[in-house]
């Protein structure tokens, strides 16, 4: 098992607990008892919990990602550039050359400098890591796997219900999760009111599709890094 898949198996039983945790939280509120030190359960407390949820739920497709990414660089890394495929090539100067940020002349041409004499020495330590936006959506976990030439194979089922079938607010489970995310982590709403429209219930319905499309993915980054196939066709035998 790669790490990253290990990675979403333990947050997996993390946000299955947080939901075990709003489940009796919430119980407790609408019996008004009492719950561990807490005299009374009150609704805030299971709204603080309910968006805390939210948040816990992206920072999982952020997590496995950010790991997914890591890896590639370092399965990569193992072979010198001129084995890599062209995509992988292409992702390796866009990211050592900076070629998405603002960088000087200066410091473009020293980029440029250390890439090609890693190319020409066919180095066997190579500098590589894949940039990502930050802000992981269906979009952005697709326009990534295009660059690096990774197939996601995702059942059409699941992808629909994770990608395309709306949840709330017109967004689909991965958008509204990211969304909602966004908005709790810059203030724009509090942990008090974030989730006050979803119940429990709501919540399961919003997990499931997300955690089985991130399922889906590393899957399908696993086939690609055991196949090798970021290496050229003729290389990766």
């Amino acid at each position: 098992m790669r790490p990253y898949e290990e990675l979403l198996s333990a947050r997996t039983r993390e946000i299955q607990m947080h939901m075990a945790l709003i489940t009796e939280l919430n119980e407790a509120s609408i019996a008004r008892r009492g719950f561990g030190k807490l005299k009374e359960v009150e609704t805030e407390h299971v709204e603080i919990l309910k968006s805390g949820f939210l948040v816990h739920l992206y920072n999982v497709v952020e997590a496995v990602m950010d790991l997914i990414l890591v890896e590639v660089a370092r399965s990569a890394a193992m072979y010198p550039p001129a084995r890599w495929s062209d995509s992988l090539r292409t992702e390796w100067v866009r990211t050592r050359a900076g070629v998405e940020v603002q960088l000087d002349s200066g410091q473009r041409l020293s980029r440029s400098k250390e890439i090609l004499d890693e190319a020409i020495n066919d180095a066997t330590e190579v500098r590589f890591w894949i940039a990502a936006k930050g802000n992981w959506s269906h979009e952005e976990i697709v326009r990534v796997s295009n660059r690096l030439g990774c197939t996601l194979c995702v059942e059409q089922n699941c992808n629909d219900l994770a990608c395309g079938i709306a949840f709330q607010d017109d967004m689909p489970p991965m958008k509204y999760v990211r969304h909602k995310r966004n908005r709790l982590s810059h203030g724009n709403e509090t942990f008090g009111s974030g989730a006050n429209q979803l119940s429990p219930d709501d919540l399961r319905r919003l997990q499931q599709p997300v955690l089985e499309y991130m399922s889906a993915v590393t899957v399908s980054y696993s086939r690609f890094l055991q196949d090798r196939a970021f290496l050229q066709l003729n290389a990766a035998a």
